[in-house]
């Protein structure tokens, strides 16, 4: 680790502020001297941190085998979202203020921001205890922005230090920016290269010590360089070739990825006994998760065994030699395997492996970097996509424990995964009769990540192959007869005072009684539900339905979202799950229970500052996220508002749960009103049936 930090350090001070200048002042020579020549040496020298901040003596000593540390946070994902949210904001805010554009800036608390005494120091102790890296990142990120704003460079270098470092040296972070860290790493070394750059042109005086606090540094104090540095930045990110990301659209898939999820193995593998088994040199291994619940402190892992540990192998069944086995992580505590957020999370994204452009261009990016790994040219050409016709399907319980798939929700989707029975490797059955399945083609591990609370892996292009292969399995008719009883509004083709013809279809979702029992359980009910249901009937043009989804048929409640609804009225929680099948056009309002004291499931900021609009404020909330990869419109009404400025949130948890809370019906009832406007703008001239809208006549 001592090593492994010392060459960080070095790479930080010594190399990166004259890449940065090279690349900054528009020296095109030097700049592809840098990329051509330079770059693959500098992509060794960064995957090696890596790997020595994975191997560490003390990290590997301080987690039991079987666990992936530094996956997963102990005390909450909410914060790093939190913290990600208030980064890109100071962000976003600092480069308008540098246009002329208003913008709030303000930085978070000072008190909460302590220059570190030796980045290194820090560093080396956050790789080694922390249980939430993913926080420990975006706060010295934050801090240090909140620094730069208030033009203290000499304190903002040494917190872009600490989070620089812990990202070079991290065995299980995800650093290009997508993922649940919220933080690329190119970003965060263009701006400390470049505010290094500013310090040595701006430092009045400096003590004997190195850079990076090894000796006392006089603060550099001047007028805040953070919106130039802001605008540079977003310059950066929008350039079509990275200059740490290499060239061709298979580099950049795969720089930053955390190793381990998903995956594609080499052949060949065997699933047995409850367990899954290879004859390459993957085995022995541990097989990583891709669980969205990234607070689970246990993060743990499915050992991948050799083949030789495999009693009776001359026994077990080999399939076709154009099959190729998906296996699927899934955390089936708390009731996850019947709850429909934690579902989609999942098995939406393993569909993106045979609908849509990035799921195919990420597998096959994964399939030449497993196969080249092996230093054979041979290995079977990549896969387009994978094909239900040609793939097993295998769950896989994590942590371990036996499940029926008949109980999954949702189960019906499992059919455009495979043609064959999906089965779960911790199934009785499996490990009680012993079956025993080989796969000579390849095996993909996990799926793409979601876009929840985060960029993710998927697009809107994901998007809309994603609803046409669903609109093909699920067609529109006929209409399940739950929905037909329960939608009649939704069944005329002109609104009901036949003003405005076909109307905007709006599904307000009420959750009644989540847990049945005695008494009955709770969450997240509106108290002034009736109200608001009143208002939305009387908007012009609006076909409104409240529907209680529970009590529909999953399949009811797929077509519900898939063929009929417009714009989406639910309070947080599972209900927004249907999100990501809703038409391109759709807008979502979500209604958030009180935000204060509230863990931070996402924010729920009413518009967003740079623009003003409430549509789309809110990306690095878990609903926001989605709509935003996929298209889509996304608002947020709480019952009481956030915190004027952004970043000064009180971060103290003390309300998990609330069983009603009451909103806004005239600001709920306005944002329906705009979406149904902008629905009929985007429709534009045409008949009814031709654009798929059903109904069965006035």
């Amino acid at each position: 680790m001592l090593r492994a930090l010392s060459a960080a350090e070095l790479y930080l001070w010594m190399f990166l502020p004259v890449k940065v200048f090279l690349l900054g002042a528009g020296m095109d020579e030097a700049a592809g001297l840098l990329q051509r020549d330079i770059w693959p040496q500098e992509s060794e020298v960064l995957q090696s941190m890596r790997v020595a901040g994975a191997r560490a003596q003390f990290v590997r000593g301080r987690y039991s085998p079987g666990h992936a540390p530094h996956y997963f946070c102990g005390n909450g994902y909410w914060l790093s979202s939190a913290l990600a949210d208030c980064a890109e904001h100071l962000l976003q805010a600092s480069a308008s203020a540098l246009q002329g554009s208003a913008g709030d800036a303000t930085p978070i608390l000072p008190q909460n921001c302590r220059r570190p005494n030796y980045a290194p120091a820090l560093a080396g102790e956050m790789l080694l205890t922390s249980t939430c890296l993913a926080e420990a990142v975006q706060w010295d990120l934050v801090c240090g922005l909140s620094e730069l704003a208030a033009g203290r460079l000499t304190t903002a270098i040494s917190h872009l230090e600490v989070a620089a470092l812990e990202l070079l040296l991290c065995d299980g972070c995800r650093v290009d920016g997508r993922g649940y860290f919220g933080l690329a790493l190119d970003d965060l070394l263009w701006l400390f290269g470049a505010l290094a750059a500013e310090i040595a042109r701006s430092t009045t005086s400096t003590s004997s010590g190195a850079p990076g606090g090894r000796g006392e540094r006089a603060e550099v104090v001047e007028s805040p360089p953070l919106p130039r540095l802001a605008a540079d930045l977003l310059a950066h990110r929008s350039a079509p070739l990275g200059p740490w990301r290499g060239r061709g659209r298979e580099k950049q898939l795969l720089f930053g990825r955390a190793l381990g999820c998903p995956r594609v193995l080499r052949p060949a593998v065997c699933t047995a006994n409850g367990a899954m088994y290879s004859s390459t040199s993957d085995a022995p291994g541990l097989l990583q998760t891709c669980h969205y619940e990234h607070q689970r402190d246990d993060g743990r892992t499915l050992p991948l065994h050799p083949m030789a540990a495999l009693r009776d192998a001359h026994l077990c069944e080999w399939a076709p030699a154009d099959r190729v086995l998906l296996a699927v992580p899934l955390y089936p505590g708390l009731q996850q395997l019947r709850h429909l957020t934690s579902i989609f999370a999942w098995l939406l994204p393993a569909l993106a492996w045979f609908h849509g452009p990035s799921g195919a261009a990420l597998l096959a990016a994964l399939w030449r970097q497993a196969h080249a790994a092996e230093g054979q040219g041979d290995f079977p050409p990549p896969l387009r996509s994978l094909e239900a016709e040609t793939t097993d399907v295998v769950l896989v319980p994590i942590p371990a424990e036996p499940m029926d798939v008949e109980e999954l929700l949702g189960k019906e989707l499992l059919a455009m995964l495979s043609a064959r029975p999906v089965t779960a490797l911790r199934s009785a059955a499996d490990v009680d009769n012993g079956a025993c399945r080989c796969y000579s083609r390849g095996t993909v591990w996990g799926h793409p990540e979601p876009p929840f609370a985060t960029a993710g892996d998927l697009g809107a292009g994901d998007g809309a192959a994603l609803r046409g292969a669903l609109r093909a399995h699920f067609p529109p008719r006929p209409w399940p007869k739950e929905l037909w009883r329960g939608a009649p509004v939704w069944r005329r083709c002109t609104s009901p005072g036949g003003s405005l013809p076909e109307p905007v279809r709006v599904m307000l979702v009420d959750r009644g009684v989540v847990i049945a029992g005695t008494p009955p359980t709770l969450k997240r009910n509106l108290s002034n539900l009736l109200e608001l249901e009143g208002a939305l009937r009387a908007l012009e043009g609006v076909a409104m339905v409240r529907l209680q989804l529970q009590r529909l048929p999953f399949v009811a409640q797929l077509h519900a979202a898939l063929h009929h609804t417009e714009v989406l009225v639910a309070a947080f929680g599972a209900s927004l799950a249907w999100l990501p099948l809703l038409p391109a056009s759709a807008h979502v309002v979500e209604l958030h229970p009180p935000t204060a004291g509230a863990s931070h499931f996402g924010s729920c900021w009413p518009s967003a500052a740079a623009e003003g609009s409430p549509w789309n404020a809110n990306p690095r909330s878990e609903w926001g996220a989605w709509a935003q990869a996929w298209g889509l419109q996304h608002a947020c009404v709480a019952s009481a508002r956030e915190a004027e400025v952004r970043c000064r949130r009180d971060w103290t948890v003390s309300l998990w749960e609330v069983e009603r809370f009451s909103l806004d019906v005239a600001a709920t009832a306005s944002l329906v009103a705009d979406a149904a406007h902008r629905i009929r703008l985007a429709r534009g001239p045409g008949r009814t049936e031709d654009r798929g809208v059903l109904c069965e006549g006035p």
